[in-house]
């Protein structure tokens, strides 16, 4: 097992081959996971290169798992960070994170998100950009957005209703909900449940049985899923520039109640 690893700032991702199955685990502990735009555009660098690696079928690994470390998946992007965006660094950010994400679907190869604890946000769009989720009990799904009055980005909402329908995505995304890991799985944001402790081994296991699998014949599969939703982009950048969404997102991190102006 060779295992290789990369830092952004304060986040630290780590990559092991495990026979024909890649895994990919981040920390970052004193954000719960929360990603910063550094963080994004390694995970983004590391998808350009794999997709690379695993140009030919006959090359590379044969599944992809990714992992949050600590007991969380991912907490979402750095409200602290995004803050202080102006309308240039909105805009990369969503070209950064949209690279990652819409690269990470058009890998030829299955990708699997083992997700221990909170997947919010852009933690549940990372996991929704991926193939299959398994989740442990204390899984907990939700976009939280509009209680902080932060922004949608069209690929969360896309991803979302994909993965829901649009009904169901309407009450996740309007109400700011979260599901835990039952209704996750009725609700279609994670495909297994893994017993307590065991999910990072459950998608191990999963994974190795896709990576059995024909590769042409799964890449065929992966070819006539990749799809990229890019609408709603200005709507984006113009919330991520609100008085709401500082105000929301000062809220969350001083544990008060918002004042939103709608402005």
């Amino acid at each position: 097992m060779s295992t290789r690893r990369w830092t952004a700032a304060d986040f630290r991702l780590t990559e092991e081959d495990r026979g024909l199955v890649r895994v990919w685990s981040w920390t970052r502990q004193s954000r719960r996971n929360a990603f910063h735009l550094a963080a994004w555009e390694l995970l983004g660098q590391r998808v350009a290169d794999l997709a690379r690696e695993t140009a030919s079928p006959e090359a590379g690994p044969r599944c992809l798992v990714l992992h949050g470390e600590g007991g969380v998946f991912a907490a979402g992007a750095d409200l602290t960070e995004m803050t202080s965006y102006d309308e240039h660094r909105a805009n990369l950010f969503l070209d950064v994170v949209e690279g990652l994400l819409g690269g990470l679907e058009a890998l030829p190869i299955p990708t699997v998100a083992a997700m221990d604890g909170a997947a919010l946000g852009g933690g549940l769009e990372l996991a929704l950009a991926c193939d299959l989720r398994l989740a442990s009990g204390k899984a907990v799904c939700g976009v939280p957005a509009v209680r902080l009055g932060a922004a949608l980005t069209p690929g969360l909402v896309a991803r979302v209703t994909r993965a829901v329908g649009p009904s169901r995505g309407r009450d996740l995304l309007l109400t700011g909900r979260t599901a835990e890991a039952q209704e996750a799985l009725a609700l279609g944001l994670v495909h297994r449940l893994a017993p307590e402790g065991q999910v990072l081994d459950e998608a191990l296991a999963w994974a190795e049985g896709l990576a059995a699998n024909a590769p042409l014949a799964m890449r065929s599969v992966k070819a006539a899923l990749a799809a990229v939703d890019d609408n709603g982009a200005k709507a984006f950048v113009a919330a991520c520039l609100s008085e709401d969404f500082r105000e929301g997102a000062g809220a969350f991190l001083e544990r008060r109640k918002p004042r939103f102006r709608g402005r």
